[in-house]
């Protein structure tokens, strides 16, 4: 009983420390309270910790008990396929068909995409199971299919890839579509136009509350800190009668490759880290920024090597989004 009760001690101090944004001292007191006892969720808590600083290779070997964890986190219809068809795990597969599956949220698929040109150049024919708003987004790299000889969720990649920090590809990988564009919104020179996204599309995530940004409050702040005279356009679907009642410009989006062409004809772009940002970091957007709660996700962390050209703006303390708008600097 006295070791069960000690593995908790070490597991809270670990949570403590991490919402302290204390990685380092967290990992250690995750690595005490793993020696007393296995546990998934403090291996799933370790990995994260380890990714935040940047010890992939590490963190995503404990990243791997996240379907033991949390066994819906395949997009729709990707647990069928992995019950069906063997997973990869990193062996030469040169010449076969590799299903990609997508999982967890849409900026995370967009994310993780990058790696397919690399598989094709290691004679691997990919193909991609991911949910119909990225279809058209994504096609530009691989086609849609949930046939093949073997699949992989698309995290799995960085293991099987043996993937660093130091090796992760930050050029831009997606195109946006200029006519597209042009029939979305149409030419103006008359203002300055700032894409905006302020909302995840994940409620059930438990730290929503912390990432996304009621939207009266971005555009107080997008006024107050940036520009009061530019052109708002929302970068995603979410709140559209609030926003349009806010002056904001919502066009008709299909889907992410919509999202793509707009966030192109954007002087600037100030984004929540929601699923829009990892579109625009995508694409190379040159005048991109990411305003970020106080705890952030590994993915921005580090030397941001996922966009290295889109700008980070951190909040100072937990919920201060003043203090991050002030970081955003829109010459760059």
């Amino acid at each position: 009983m006295l070791q069960w009760d000690t593995h908790l001690i070490y597991f809270e101090d670990a949570l403590a420390k991490n919402d302290r944004c204390e990685f380092a001292a967290a990992v250690e007191s995750w690595d005490e309270a793993l020696r007393l006892r296995e546990s998934m969720h403090a291996r799933w808590n370790r990995g994260q910790a380890l990714l935040s600083l940047g010890r992939y290779a590490e963190g995503f070997r404990d990243y791997a008990v996240r379907f033991a964890l949390f066994p819906n986190m395949l997009n729709l219809g990707g647990a069928e396929v992995r019950a069906r068809l063997p997973l990869w795990r990193g062996e030469d597969i040169t010449g076969r068909r590799l299903v990609l599956l997508g999982e967890q949220g849409y900026g995370d698929v967009i994310m993780l995409a990058r790696y397919v040109p690399l598989l094709k150049a290691r004679g691997i024919d990919v193909v991609l199971a991911v949910p119909a708003p990225l279809h058209r987004l994504l096609t530009q790299l691989a086609p849609i299919s949930s046939d093949g000889d073997l699949c992989c969720p698309i995290f799995d990649l960085m293991a099987h890839l043996q993937q660093t920090a130091d090796t992760v590809p930050g050029a831009p990988y997606l195109r946006p579509d200029p006519l597209r564009a042009r029939e979305l919104l149409p030419h103006d020179e008359s203002r300055r136009r700032i894409g905006i996204a302020w909302k995840a599309g994940q409620e059930q995530h438990p730290r929503e509350f912390q990432r996304s940004i009621p939207i009266a409050e971005f555009v107080a702040l997008v006024a107050r800190t940036i520009d009061s005279d530019a052109e708002l356009v929302a970068l995603q679907p979410n709140d559209r009668e609030q926003a349009i009642g806010l002056g904001i410009t919502v066009p008709d989006y299909r889907d992410f490759a919509d999202v793509a062409a707009v966030a192109s004809r954007m002087d600037m772009v100030v984004s929540a880290d929601v699923a829009a940002i990892n579109v625009v970091g995508a694409i190379g957007h040159p005048n991109a920024h990411v305003v970020l709660p106080h705890l952030a996700s590994w993915r921005w962390l580090g030397s941001n090597v996922w966009y290295p050209h889109v700008h980070r703006c951190q909040q100072c303390a937990p919920g201060d989004w003043a203090s991050a708008f002030a970081q955003i600097e829109p010459a760059l």
